[in-house]
C-alpha cells in the first residue's frame, strides 16, 4: 500500500502540472514518516503489538463494537473541527455558499424567482443543500463556510453509521465495524466529507434508503404497518436525494431488487436469519408506497422547475455532457436534439482520464490491494452469495451509469459505501490482523486531506 501510494505520488509529481507536483511533494512529506512509523511501531512493542493493544482496549473498556465505534466516529469528528477552518475551497464550495447567502441576504422568494441566474446552482443541480445551510446558519453563529462544512461532517458521519448498519446486516459484526474505517479510508469521501457539497447530501440519502430498503426486507414479523412506515422514510429519503442532486435518480434502481428479486423465493437473503415474509405481492404494494411517498416533494419542485422554464436551461447544460446539442420551441414546448455525438473526442479523452487516473486517484490507490482482497473473499464459494450479490449490485448501479453518461469521481461516491463493505469483508475473511492495515488507509487518507490545509 505505501509502495502504491508513494510511486503513484513519484509519477504525479514527474509528470503532472506544477500543481501536482507540489501536493506530490507536500503528500510525500506525510506519506515518509506514516510509513516510517508504521513499520517501526509494532517492531519496538514486539510480536504481540496487536494483542497488547486489545488488552489496553479493553481496560479501557473499548473492547465492545459500540464502544469502539462511537470512539472512532469522536475522533473523526474532532479531526474534523481542527481541519475545517483550515481546508482550501473545494471548487463548487464558494458557488454553493454563495447560493446559501442569497438566500440569507435576500430570502427565499429572491432565490427561487432568480433561480436560473444562480450561480452554478441554477444551471444544473436542484436547491436542497444551498435551503439548509442558509437555514441552519443561525444555529452556527451565521459564518456560512463554517455552517456548511459542520453539516458536511455530520452528513460524513452520518453516512458511516448508514454505512455500519447495512455491512451489520449483510455481515458480521467485526465486518461492520471495519466498514467504518474502510470508509474513511476512501480517499474522496474523506476530503469531500469536510468540504461544502451537494455529493455529500446524496452520499448521505443514498446509504441511508438503502438501510431502510434492507431493514423492509430484513424484517422478523409480518407487521404491514412497520414496512409501510419504512417503506415511507424510504421514499422520502430518495426524494431529498433527487432534490439534492439529480444523479440520486440512481437510488430508484435498489428497490426492485430487494423488494422483487428473486431470490426471496429460494434463498435466505441474510446470513443466520429467517427468510423474509415479504412475498411478492407485498413487495409490489411496498414497492408502489416508497414511489407515492417520494413523489410530493418531487412533484413541487419539476413543477417549479418546468413552469419557471428552467427545464430547457438545466437539460440542455446536462445534455452537452453526452455530446448533445439541443433546441428549445418555447411555443410547443417541445426539445430538439439538434446534433449527437456521443462518441466526440472531448468525451473519449474525458472517460478515459477518469478510468485510468481520477477515480483510481478519488479511491486512493493504497486501496486496491484492499479491493483485492474482497474479490478474493468473494472466491470462497456459498458463503453469505445474497450479500455479495447485492453488493456487487449496489457498484454496478451507480458505477455504470456514471460511466456511460458523466464519468466525474464525485458523482460515483453513493457507491463508497458499498465499496467500504466490500473491503472490510475482505480484510476480514482474509487477514488475521486487519486493523493496522485499515489504519494505514484512513492515516494515507487524512494526509491526503492535509494538502488542501492553506
Amino acid at each position: 500500500m505505501l509502495l502504491l501510494h508513494s510511486v503513484w505520488l513519484l509519477v504525479k509529481g514527474i509528470i503532472g502540472t506544477l500543481e501536482d507536483r507540489a501536493n506530490a511533494i507536500h503528500l510525500l512529506y506525510f506519506t515518509i514518516p506514516l510509513g516510517v512509523l508504521y513499520i517501526l511501531v509494532p517492531a519496538a512493542l514486539g510480536g504481540r503489538a496487536m494483542e497488547r493493544l486489545h488488552q489496553f482496549l479493553k481496560r479501557l473498556g473499548l473492547d465492545k463494537t459500540g464502544w469502539a465505534l462511537a470512539v472512532f466516529l469522536l475522533g473523526i469528528a474532532a479531526i474534523d473541527q481542527l481541519l475545517i477552518p483550515h481546508v482550501a475551497d473545494g471548487g463548487d464550495e464558494s458557488s454553493l455558499i454563495r447560493a446559501a447567502r442569497i438566500i440569507v441576504e435576500c430570502g427565499a422568494g429572491y432565490f427561487f424567482e432568480n433561480y436560473g441566474e444562480v450561480d452554478w446552482l441554477g444551471r444544473q443541480h436542484p436547491p436542497l443543500p444551498a435551503l439548509a445551510i442558509a437555514y441552519a446558519g443561525p444555529l452556527f453563529g451565521g459564518d456560512l463556510l463554517w455552517t456548511s462544512r459542520t453539516l458536511a461532517s455530520f452528513l460524513g458521519i452520518g453516512t458511516a453509521l448508514c454505512t455500519y448498519l447495512v455491512a451489520r446486516q449483510l455481515y458480521e459484526e467485526r465486518v461492520a465495524l471495519y466498514s467504518v474505517a474502510a470508509l474513511y479510508g476512501l480517499r474522496k469521501f474523506f476530503l469531500n466529507h469536510i468540504l461544502s457539497g451537494n455529493d455529500n447530501y446524496v452520499i448521505f440519502f443514498f446509504a441511508l434508503s438503502v438501510l431502510l430498503l434492507l431493514q423492509i426486507s430484513n424484517a422478523k414479523s409480518s407487521g404491514i404497518f412497520q414496512w409501510i412506515n419504512l417503506a415511507v422514510a424510504a421514499g422520502v429519503s430518495i426524494s431529498l436525494g433527487v432534490l439534492s442532486k439529480y444523479t440520486m435518480a440512481l437510488a430508484f434502481l435498489i428497490p426492485p431488487a430487494l423488494l422483487l428479486w428473486p431470490f426471496r423465493k429460494s434463498i435466505t437473503p441474510f446470513p443466520n436469519r429467517v427468510a423474509s415474509p415479504i412475498t411478492l405481492k407485498r413487495g409490489w404494494f411496498l414497492l408502489a408506497v416508497i414511489g407515492i411517498s417520494a413523489l410530493p416533494l418531487m412533484v413541487v419542485w419539476f413543477h417549479f422547475v418546468y413552469h419557471s422554464d428552467y427545464v430547457f436551461f438545466q437539460f440542455s447544460f446536462l445534455s452537452s455532457y453526452l455530446g448533445a446539442e439541443v433546441d428549445w420551441t418555447p411555443a410547443t414546448e417541445t426539445v430538439t436534439v439538434k446534433e449527437s455525438d456521443y462518441l466526440n473526442h472531448w468525451r473519449l479523452t474525458f472517460t478515459l482520464e477518469a478510468i485510468v487516473r481520477k477515480i483510481p486517484t478519488a479511491i486512493g490507490l493504497y486501496n486496491l490491494p484492499l479491493i483485492a482482497l474482497g474479490a478474493w473473499a468473494w472466491t470462497t464459494k456459498g458463503k453469505l452469495a445474497w450479500s455479495n450479490l447485492f453488493i456487487a449490485f449496489w457498484l454496478l448501479v451507480v458505477f455504470v451509469p456514471v460511466l456511460l453518461m458523466l464519468p466525474v469521481d464525485r458523482y460515483l461516491m453513493p457507491a463508497f459505501p458499498a465499496l467500504a463493505v466490500f473491503i472490510a469483508n475482505g480484510v476480514n475473511a482474509r487477514l488475521k490482523e486487519p486493523v493496522p492495515v485499515l489504519l494505514l488507509a484512513l492515516g494515507l487518507s487524512i494526509s491526503s486531506a492535509l494538502v488542501f490545509v492553506h
